[in-house]
């Protein structure tokens, strides 16, 4: 009978042990997930967002450029 105790002991405490280990990765995945969205959604100057805006701004405008100066090579 004993034994049996330490058994259920052990085995409860491996089960908890692993429901604790799943339960820290989903909150550490959703707390990086809610860091992530904060950064693209924030409306200060210094916004994720307006910084990949301005990027692709800059990458726009540099195609533009190229595009331009390659049609005046070939003319």
């Amino acid at each position: 009978m004993l034994l049996q105790i330490k058994n259920f002991r052990f085995w409860m405490k491996a089960k908890m042990g692993q429901r604790g280990a799943a339960i820290t990765e989903y909150v550490v995945l959703l707390a990086f997930v809610c860091v992530i969205g904060y950064a693209l959604l924030d409306s200060t100057d210094n916004g994720l967002t307006k910084s990949i805006g301005a990027v692709i701004k800059k990458v726009t405008e540099m195609l533009g450029d190229a595009e331009t100066t390659a049609t005046k090579k070939s003319s």
